[in-house]
């Protein structure tokens, strides 16, 4: 009784560890666009996906902190996630942690445990499924990743989750079968107003300093610092364990930090961000 006891508060916890993701329902455009990668892999023998609960929520997550925080002209491109989000920030530049940074969300995020393989779409204007759909056939590798051909030949792909939001659209694929179920079909006014609550409650932005050196001499750090400002950059001296760092900024988003650092001159190529707040 005693190791039925342990077992059982054991799971109890194991469960109350996991993501709790909340209900999604899709939008009359989101199911267009699923069934329209799907009606494409039927004409190529293979078989439709099935939607996911917890698939479509990481999509749906996704887009709409790119609509908050992506940077056209920055390094993260859209493949990246903010920090001070429910999630771990990513910013891909072709490094494994990154990207392995992205293809965790999924597990991250729901329960859903395995990895994720996403598309992301973007154009400075609100479209429809069949408009972002046309685009995504006339790029070969996006074909390959709806069909499992070229780098996704090994895969098998199982679950799909599908969002669109504001110009963003992304899909999102995983080799196994979601536990979650599927979502449901929601009209687009009860979407609209879930959408703007959502908005609401994510849209702040955290600003983030550049610390680009740090000095014993608070005269040294000090000479440093006007040395910036008189290239056009904002900063402050941030006082740290009996040392002075050299703060630019501070700038809105992460993705601006990192376009701020990756402009710096090789000298200061061990300069890192901090969340201002901190």
């Amino acid at each position: 009784m005693r190791r039925f006891v342990g077992t059982l508060v054991f799971l109890l916890l194991v469960i109350a560890a996991l993501p709790q993701q909340k209900d999604i329902c899709l939008s009359s455009q989101e199911v267009r666009l699923s069934n329209l990668v799907n009606k494409m892999r039927q004409q190529n023998a293979l078989e439709p996906v099935k939607l996911s609960h917890s698939l479509s929520y990481v999509a749906d997550a996704h887009v709409k902190d790119l609509y908050l925080n992506f940077n056209p002209y920055g390094i993260c491109g859209l493949y990246f996630w903010s920090e001070g989000g429910r999630w771990k920030p990513c910013c891909p530049a072709n490094k494994k942690e990154d990207l392995d940074c992205m293809y965790d969300k999924p597990y991250e995020l729901t329960s859903y445990r395995s990895k994720g393989h996403e598309v992301v779409y973007y154009r400075n204007k609100e479209e429809n499924a069949d408009s972002i759909f046309k685009n995504w056939q006339q790029d070969s590798l996006v074909r390959d990743f709806f069909l499992e051909k070229g780098v996704y030949q090994d895969k098998k792909w199982n679950a799909m989750g599908v969002a669109v939001f504001e110009g963003f659209a992304s899909i999102w694929f995983g080799e196994l079968a979601d536990k979650q179920g599927t979502p449901l079909l929601c009209s687009d006014t009860s979407r609209k107003k879930s959408d703007e609550k959502t908005i609401e409650k994510d849209k702040r932005v955290p600003y983030y300093y550049v610390l680009v050196k740090s000095y014993r001499s608070q005269s040294d750090a000090q000479s440093k610092l006007a040395e910036f400002k008189e290239k056009g950059y904002p900063g402050k001296l941030v006082p740290y364990k009996q040392r002075y760092r050299v703060a630019l900024g501070p700038y809105r988003g992460f993705s601006k930090a990192m376009e701020i650092k990756s402009q710096l001159a090789p000298d200061y190529k061990d300069a890192w961000i901090q969340n201002a707040e901190n």
